[in-house]
């Protein structure tokens, strides 16, 4: 686990604020694929973290696409 949680974080540190969705997926599928207790250890917390890493800076980018969303209507409204 300790070599994968690295692994994750080196991930999040190389593509910090990209959004790669390929990095993103493997993380959380390495995630998925552990089992419970795996999950309890210390070494979690960094795949958590190069998760995150993924999108920092990305809420800034929110607004504007909130507001594309709020101007597109339903094709039944």
């Amino acid at each position: 686990m300790e070599i994968v949680a690295l692994a994750a974080l080196a991930v999040g540190l190389i593509f910090v604020g990209s959004e790669n969705g390929e990095a993103a997926g493997v993380i959380l599928q390495t995630l998925m694929e552990r089992e419970d207790r795996a999950l309890d250890e210390k070494w979690t917390r960094f795949l958590g973290l190069g998760l995150a890493l993924l999108y920092v800076g990305q809420s800034r980018h929110q607004s504007h696409r909130r507001s594309e969303l709020s101007f597109t209507r339903c094709p039944s409204e």
